[in-house]
Protein backbone atom coordinates (compact mmCIF):
# COMPACT_ATOMS: atom_id res chain seq x y z
CA UNK A 1 0.00 0.00 0.00
CA UNK A 2 2.90 2.35 0.74
CA UNK A 3 4.28 4.06 -2.40
CA UNK A 4 7.79 2.76 -1.70
CA UNK A 5 9.36 4.00 -4.95
CA UNK A 6 8.31 7.60 -4.27
CA UNK A 7 9.35 7.45 -0.62
CA UNK A 8 12.70 5.89 -1.55
CA UNK A 9 13.41 8.81 -3.89
CA UNK A 10 12.50 11.30 -1.14
CA UNK A 11 14.85 9.58 1.31
CA UNK A 12 17.78 9.99 -1.12
CA UNK A 13 17.61 13.81 -0.94
CA UNK A 14 20.76 15.21 0.66
CA UNK A 15 19.15 18.19 2.40
CA UNK A 16 17.50 16.93 5.59
CA UNK A 17 14.78 19.60 5.75
CA UNK A 18 13.75 18.95 2.15
CA UNK A 19 13.82 15.18 2.70
CA UNK A 20 11.62 15.35 5.81
CA UNK A 21 9.21 17.81 4.24
CA UNK A 22 8.96 15.79 1.01
CA UNK A 23 8.39 12.46 2.75
CA UNK A 24 5.82 13.90 5.16
CA UNK A 25 3.97 15.66 2.35
CA UNK A 26 3.94 12.48 0.29
CA UNK A 27 2.36 10.50 3.13
CA UNK A 28 -0.04 13.24 4.27
CA UNK A 29 -1.19 14.76 0.99
CA UNK A 30 -4.85 14.25 0.23
CA UNK A 31 -5.27 13.33 -3.41
CA UNK A 32 -8.82 14.16 -4.38
CA UNK A 33 -10.33 16.09 -7.25
CA UNK A 34 -10.86 18.95 -4.82
CA UNK A 35 -7.15 18.99 -3.87
CA UNK A 36 -6.17 19.14 -7.55
CA UNK A 37 -8.58 22.01 -8.26
CA UNK A 38 -7.28 23.80 -5.15
CA UNK A 39 -3.70 23.33 -6.38
CA UNK A 40 -4.70 24.84 -9.74
CA UNK A 41 -6.40 27.76 -7.96
CA UNK A 42 -9.90 26.94 -9.18
CA UNK A 43 -11.43 26.29 -5.74
CA UNK A 44 -10.62 27.05 -2.10
CA UNK A 45 -8.78 24.62 0.16
CA UNK A 46 -10.83 21.95 1.84
CA UNK A 47 -10.07 19.32 4.44
CA UNK A 48 -11.89 16.56 2.58
CA UNK A 49 -10.52 13.21 1.46
CA UNK A 50 -8.01 10.80 2.95
CA UNK A 51 -4.26 10.90 2.75
CA UNK A 52 -2.11 7.82 2.15
CA UNK A 53 -1.64 7.19 5.88
CA UNK A 54 -5.41 7.24 6.47
CA UNK A 55 -5.96 4.95 3.49
CA UNK A 56 -3.43 2.48 4.91
CA UNK A 57 -5.08 2.57 8.35
CA UNK A 58 -8.54 2.07 6.82
CA UNK A 59 -7.38 -0.81 4.63
CA UNK A 60 -5.71 -2.68 7.48
CA UNK A 61 -8.69 -2.17 9.80
CA UNK A 62 -11.03 -3.36 7.02
CA UNK A 63 -9.00 -6.57 6.62
CA UNK A 64 -9.45 -7.22 10.34
CA UNK A 65 -13.14 -6.31 10.13
CA UNK A 66 -13.68 -8.83 7.32
CA UNK A 67 -12.11 -11.59 9.42
CA UNK A 68 -14.32 -10.69 12.39
CA UNK A 69 -17.44 -10.71 10.21
CA UNK A 70 -16.55 -14.19 8.93
CA UNK A 71 -16.18 -15.46 12.50
CA UNK A 72 -19.52 -13.88 13.42
CA UNK A 73 -21.18 -15.54 10.45
CA UNK A 74 -19.77 -18.94 11.53
CA UNK A 75 -21.39 -18.49 14.96
CA UNK A 76 -24.69 -17.45 13.35
CA UNK A 77 -24.67 -20.59 11.20
CA UNK A 78 -23.70 -22.88 14.09
CA UNK A 79 -26.43 -25.17 15.40
CA UNK A 80 -25.24 -24.58 18.98
CA UNK A 81 -25.10 -20.80 18.60
CA UNK A 82 -27.54 -18.27 20.01
CA UNK A 83 -30.91 -17.88 18.30
CA UNK A 84 -31.76 -14.96 16.03
CA UNK A 85 -33.68 -13.21 18.82
CA UNK A 86 -30.77 -13.66 21.22
CA UNK A 87 -28.30 -12.34 18.62
CA UNK A 88 -30.51 -9.30 18.04
CA UNK A 89 -30.52 -8.52 21.78
CA UNK A 90 -26.72 -8.88 21.91
CA UNK A 91 -26.30 -6.62 18.86
CA UNK A 92 -28.59 -3.99 20.39
CA UNK A 93 -26.52 -4.16 23.59
CA UNK A 94 -23.38 -3.33 21.59
CA UNK A 95 -24.96 -0.06 20.42
CA UNK A 96 -26.08 1.01 23.90
CA UNK A 97 -24.38 3.74 25.92
CA UNK A 98 -21.32 3.19 28.07
CA UNK A 99 -23.32 3.58 31.30
CA UNK A 100 -25.52 0.63 30.35
CA UNK A 101 -22.44 -1.46 29.53
CA UNK A 102 -20.96 -0.61 32.94
CA UNK A 103 -24.25 -1.46 34.67
CA UNK A 104 -24.44 -4.88 32.97
CA UNK A 105 -20.78 -5.62 33.78
CA UNK A 106 -21.30 -4.81 37.45
CA UNK A 107 -24.47 -6.93 37.58
CA UNK A 108 -22.66 -9.80 35.88
CA UNK A 109 -19.80 -9.65 38.38
CA UNK A 110 -22.20 -9.41 41.34
CA UNK A 111 -24.18 -12.44 40.17
CA UNK A 112 -21.03 -14.33 39.09
CA UNK A 113 -22.56 -15.17 35.72
CA UNK A 114 -21.43 -14.56 32.14
CA UNK A 115 -22.15 -11.10 30.74
CA UNK A 116 -24.33 -12.53 27.95
CA UNK A 117 -26.68 -14.12 30.49
CA UNK A 118 -27.00 -10.77 32.28
CA UNK A 119 -27.58 -8.88 29.02
CA UNK A 120 -30.29 -11.28 27.89
CA UNK A 121 -32.00 -11.14 31.31
CA UNK A 122 -31.79 -7.35 31.43
CA UNK A 123 -33.01 -6.64 27.89
CA UNK A 124 -35.58 -9.39 27.44
CA UNK A 125 -33.86 -12.18 25.59
CA UNK A 126 -34.48 -15.90 25.87
CA UNK A 127 -32.37 -17.91 28.29
CA UNK A 128 -29.18 -19.45 26.88
CA UNK A 129 -28.36 -23.15 27.04
CA UNK A 130 -25.01 -24.37 28.39
CA UNK A 131 -23.61 -24.98 24.88
CA UNK A 132 -24.80 -21.56 23.69
CA UNK A 133 -23.04 -19.47 26.37
CA UNK A 134 -19.46 -19.75 25.01
CA UNK A 135 -20.64 -19.03 21.45
CA UNK A 136 -22.76 -16.10 22.68
CA UNK A 137 -19.72 -14.70 24.51
CA UNK A 138 -17.67 -14.98 21.32
CA UNK A 139 -20.50 -13.40 19.33
CA UNK A 140 -20.73 -10.44 21.72
CA UNK A 141 -16.96 -10.03 21.74
CA UNK A 142 -16.83 -10.06 17.94
CA UNK A 143 -19.52 -7.40 17.63
CA UNK A 144 -17.86 -5.20 20.25
CA UNK A 145 -14.62 -5.52 18.28
CA UNK A 146 -16.43 -4.61 15.05
CA UNK A 147 -17.91 -1.55 16.69
CA UNK A 148 -14.50 -0.50 18.04
CA UNK A 149 -12.87 -0.81 14.62
CA UNK A 150 -15.62 1.23 13.00
CA UNK A 151 -15.11 3.97 15.62
CA UNK A 152 -11.31 3.92 15.21
CA UNK A 153 -11.60 4.28 11.45
CA UNK A 154 -14.12 7.10 11.89
CA UNK A 155 -11.90 8.99 14.33
CA UNK A 156 -8.59 8.52 12.50
CA UNK A 157 -9.81 8.77 8.91
CA UNK A 158 -13.16 10.52 8.58
CA UNK A 159 -13.22 13.06 11.39
CA UNK A 160 -13.41 16.74 10.52
CA UNK A 161 -11.16 18.54 11.25
CA UNK A 162 -8.47 16.01 10.42
CA UNK A 163 -6.59 15.64 13.70
CA UNK A 164 -4.41 12.71 12.56
CA UNK A 165 -2.66 14.76 9.88
CA UNK A 166 -2.06 17.59 12.36
CA UNK A 167 -0.71 15.14 14.94
CA UNK A 168 1.70 13.55 12.44
CA UNK A 169 2.98 16.99 11.36
CA UNK A 170 3.51 17.94 15.01
CA UNK A 171 5.29 14.62 15.63
CA UNK A 172 7.59 15.17 12.65
CA UNK A 173 8.33 18.68 13.91
CA UNK A 174 9.02 17.43 17.44
CA UNK A 175 11.40 14.70 16.23
CA UNK A 176 13.08 16.87 13.58
CA UNK A 177 16.40 17.06 15.51
CA UNK A 178 16.47 13.29 15.97
CA UNK A 179 15.69 12.68 12.29
CA UNK A 180 18.38 15.22 11.31
CA UNK A 181 20.97 13.46 13.50
CA UNK A 182 19.98 10.06 12.09
CA UNK A 183 20.22 11.39 8.53
CA UNK A 184 23.67 12.84 9.20
CA UNK A 185 24.82 9.57 10.75
CA UNK A 186 23.63 7.56 7.74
Amino acid sequence: IVPYAAIRQSLKIGNVATMINGTAKLILTKMTINSVTTFLGITNASDSGWNILQTIISTIVNWDTSALKRQSLEIEESSDGPSLAQRDVLKSYVDRKREEHEKCRMMSEARAEPIVVTVLEEYGGDELGEKQIPLALDYLSLHLSLRDRKKVTGILCSRQPDLLTQAVWEGVTAYYPVIRALHNAV
